[in-house]
């Protein structure tokens, strides 16, 4: 986190993502947000829970509920995402954002946000 805090530009630039004094701002925004703890929790807590068995348990289970599911993913980042092939088939919709990386809101920000109000758009006419 050091690291990244004393050059922010690069921690983006290293995922993939053009450095301009937007996404500078923006990495340093993220970074200066909350502490190095809160951050290390949160993905100990995401790896936790979505390696456990019960995470695709529960998954199946909003699906067979109906509960609507969007996957918005950046293209080079969903290649290594490990989605079970009903997941894909079942959500609602899938969207990959062309050309972008786990950073997508940071690479395209207007296509992103498009693709969240695609979600919401469609979720409000269901």
């Amino acid at each position: 986190m050091n690291g990244y805090r004393a050059d922010p530009g690069e921690w983006f630039s290293s995922a993939g993502v053009a450095t301009t004094p937007w996404t500078t701002a923006l990495a340093k925004g993220w970074l200066d947000n909350q502490p190095a703890t809160t951050i290390q929790a949160q993905a100990k807590a995401v790896v936790t829970a979505t390696s456990s068995d019960s995470y695709l348990l529960g998954i199946k289970e909003v699906l067979t509920l109906g509960i609507p599911i969007y996957l918005i993913a950046g293209e080079k980042s969903a290649v290594g995402w490990d989605v079970p092939d009903w997941v894909n088939a079942g959500c609602t919709i899938r969207i990959n954002i062309p050309g972008t990386g786990h950073f997508m809101m940071a690479e395209e920000p207007e296509l992103f946000a498009r693709s969240v109000l695609t979600g919401l758009s469609y979720s409000k006419a269901a």
